[in-house]
């Protein structure tokens, strides 16, 4: 019996540290978000898209946009990325990724007032 309770605390603290390295990973990757909102309804962004030197970054649909669906891309020393712009599960709300001053980018979670359908609002 003792040999088996050994076996499962070895068992829980291996899962443990793997679901540990999981989440500081992401979070070292930029891909876990924090949002909290705003008076607006806008997400306030906790997002950052790679850095680094040779960091640059285009944005189809010219910035925060809420009403045009677009996408950004770029490339650093590290890699490439594209985003497009997309609707929540709700379809209420849009994700709406834009290039920042510095050559990243960002993602904001913007509330539609109607509806958001393939990656932008539906104006009222």
């Amino acid at each position: 019996m003792e040999e088996r309770q050994t076996l499962l605390i070895v068992a829980v603290v291996g899962i443990i540290g793997i679901i540990g390295m999981t989440i500081f990973s992401n979070m070292i990757n930029g891909t876990i978000s924090d949002y909290s909102e705003n008076f607006a309804g806008e997400a306030v962004r906790k997002f950052s898209g790679p850095s680094g030197s040779g960091t640059n970054c285009t944005d189809t649909d010219g910035g925060k946009n809420y009403f045009v669906s677009g996408k950004v891309f770029g490339a650093n020393e590290n890699m490439t990325y594209e985003y497009r712009d997309d609707c929540s599960n709700t379809g209420k709300n849009v994700k709406e990724y834009f290039c920042r001053k510095d050559g990243t980018f960002d993602m904001v979670n913007y509330k539609c007032s109607r509806v958001c359908v393939n990656g932008a609002c539906i104006r009222s």
